[in-house]
């Protein structure tokens, strides 16, 4: 059986798609929560992980701890990763001994659905957050937040992604959006609208235009804060999150500190030298973390098949890796005839407005920038392993962006 821990990283995540057409996999355990909400990509990286687990199982098996009407299930179903879980799997085992069917297990996933529809976003994720899901083929399929009817035609334009932006903060941090200015909040949502587009655009079907059987879209917002002390384990797992989050935290603009000065202490910090202790004074550092998600081809399958009328498995990883890049060049789109389809440049210049960061994962590509740091898009490999990983469905963007800096 494949268990995920409460201390999961992208690493294990990784190792996890090494076994995973082992009979033994077919069944699969989680826990209700990690430790310190999961690091930076893990929700994300975890739901394409158990849409790939549900495509090579036919009788996937998701373990659960008590009964159906105890709190684990329900605790499980209100994380986004959970849901994931709940909706993919083709039925679900308890502790106890029942079993519920593919069918019977998704009730457990009514009353987001219903929040969602009802505008009623706190309600949406557990313990604070936003969670917004599109489930393919579904009778709710177009919720409203994201449509404005329930058709395919109806996706929200900008301003429609401006309000639910706003609604999306005030849900579960008042306080985060009151950080954000009009500028912060208008960049923030056309990141938003435009990533959502492009997933809309591109993920609802496969590569050869036929509809999934099971098929995932959305999108997650929370707060992070950073004050807790890094110890040589999380560095050693997550490098490139750390060094982001140490050195924006050390530049914030109240530290009023020598830039060269605060490298110097952000090299200590990943060196173990020192380690990045807040006081309570300065309180945390706070970052908004958004995530946005598929489980569909994936961008470079895309345009393998559409562009370059080749299976994503006949090209190099180095090209897979070019390809991954042009879709962040200026109009470069695989979508033919009329639509939004412009690519995803735009999405490139607002993070680095915001001294963004970001985590992409999609096909065999495991991806990081610090907008803080490059503007241009040139990201470079996460430390997990060496290129090619294993093929992941769709493409998720996790997004850490600073508040209280002055950008956001």
């Amino acid at each position: 059986m494949t268990r995920f821990l409460k201390n999961t990283t992208l690493a294990s995540i990784e190792e996890a798609y090494g076994q995973l057409h082992d009979d033994s996999s077919k069944s699969l355990s989680l826990p209700n929560s990690f430790d310190n909400e999961g690091g930076l990509g893990i929700t994300g990286a975890l739901i394409q992980y158990l849409a790939a687990w549900s495509r090579a199982h036919s009788d996937s098996t998701l373990k659960v701890s008590g009964t159906p009407d105890s709190p684990d299930i329900y605790n499980l179903a209100g994380e986004p990763f959970g849901t994931a879980a709940i909706y993919f799997a083709s039925r679900i085992e308890f502790h106890s001994g029942e079993i519920l069917t593919q069918q019977e297990a998704r009730r457990y996933l009514l009353p987001s659905v219903k929040a969602m529809q009802a505008w009623e976003l706190r309600k949406t994720m557990k313990p604070k957050g936003v969670h917004l899901v599109s489930f393919g083929g579904a009778a709710n399929e177009f919720i409203l937040p994201f449509y404005a009817r329930r058709d395919e035609l109806s996706l929200r334009d900008e301003s429609g992604f401006r309000s639910l932006t706003e609604k999306m903060l005030n849900a579960f941090s008042p306080l985060t959006a009151s950080r954000l200015d009009e500028v912060g909040l208008t960049l923030i949502s056309q990141i938003i609208f435009e990533l959502f587009s492009n997933t809309h655009e591109h993920a609802r079907l496969s590569e050869a235009d036929k509809p999934y059987t099971q098929n995932m879209r959305g999108v997650l917002f929370r707060e992070i804060d950073y004050r807790v002390t890094v110890n040589s384990q999380v560095l050693a797992a997550d490098v490139p999150t750390q060094q982001y989050f140490a050195r924006m935290a050390l530049n914030k603009a109240h530290h009023k500190a020598d830039r060269a000065i605060n490298e110097a202490r952000v090299d200590k910090i990943m060196k173990g030298i020192q380690e990045p202790k807040r006081s309570v004074s300065r309180g945390a550092t706070r970052f908004l973390e958004i995530t946005v998600y598929d489980s569909g081809p994936g961008l470079a399958r895309n345009w393998a098949r559409r562009k370059l009328k080749r299976d994503i498995a006949e090209v190099p990883i180095a090209e897979e890796d070019a390809l991954v890049r042009q879709c962040f060049g200026m109009h470069m789109t695989t979508k033919s005839g009329k639509g939004r389809g412009g690519g995803l440049t735009g999405t490139v210049s607002y993070l680095s407005s915001l001294d963004a960061f970001m985590v992409l994962r999609t096909g065999r590509l495991l991806l990081y920038q610090d907008f803080s740091r490059f503007k241009e898009f040139s990201p470079n490999h996460w430390n997990v392993k060496e290129p090619p990983l294993f093929e992941a469905p769709g493409a998720t963007y996790t997004l850490a962006i600073p508040l209280g800096t002055g950008k956001a």
